[in-house]
């Protein structure tokens, strides 16, 4: 799923979510059995997950 993501953001088809900062900010965290998607709009979600 992290792979797909990346694929995605490469090909401009997810929109990341800004930092406070105005930076974007990554669209999953990946720790060991727990995955969290950050995802600017329902859409981006069902992207990463179809």
């Amino acid at each position: 799923m992290a792979a797909h993501a990346r694929q995605l953001a490469a090909q401009q088809g997810l929109h990341a979510l800004s930092t406070p900062l105005g930076q974007p900010a990554p669209f999953m965290h990946c720790h060991a059995d727990d995955t969290t998607i950050h995802a600017a709009s329902p859409a981006d979600a069902a992207a990463i997950l179809a």
